[in-house]
Formats: structure tokens, C-alpha cells, sequence
């Protein structure tokens, strides 16, 4: 069976994330009235999933992409 909770990310992808979020949350912080403070929600995200080393959006489009054949073992009658 497929879930969404099997899509790791890699020590590079979290490595990457982590430098994205602080990349964006430094910014806010180092030039407040030239960058909007919305960025700093932005890199929410990338850090989030970073720690928690799992990307919803990862796993979701995983699930999507993997075949899944159970369909075909199911008897076609509508008694059960």
C-alpha cells in the first residue's frame, strides 16, 4: 500500500533547505524595509521540512507517480 509518510529527504536536500530558510530569514532580518517580511514565512517551509527531514509535497507527488495495481486484484462482483 502506498502512504505519504515514505519520502526521506536526503542529507543534501535537508543541507539545502537549511541554507534556503536562513538564505531567506537573513535577508528579511538584514534589510527590513527594502525586503518584504512576508519572505520570512516563506522559509518556513524549507526549514520545517528540513528538520523534520520529510516533504509533504515530496511525498505526495511520490505516492502519485507509484504504481499501484490493487485495483487489478479485486474481484469485479458487487457482493461483498
Amino acid at each position: 500500500m502506498s502512504t505519504l509518510t515514505h519520502s526521506p529527504l536526503t542529507a543534501w536536500d535537508r543541507v539545502a533547505r537549511l541554507l534556503l530558510g536562513g538564505l531567506l530569514i537573513g535577508l528579511v532580518m538584514s534589510f527590513a524595509p527594502v525586503v518584504p517580511a512576508w519572505l520570512a514565512l516563506l522559509a518556513t517551509y524549507p526549514v520545517l521540512t528540513a528538520i523534520m527531514a520529510w516533504d509533504p509535497l515530496y511525498a505526495a507527488a511520490d505516492a502519485l507517480h507509484r504504481p499501484s495495481h490493487h485495483w487489478m486484484h479485486k474481484p469485479l462482483t458487487g457482493s461483498h
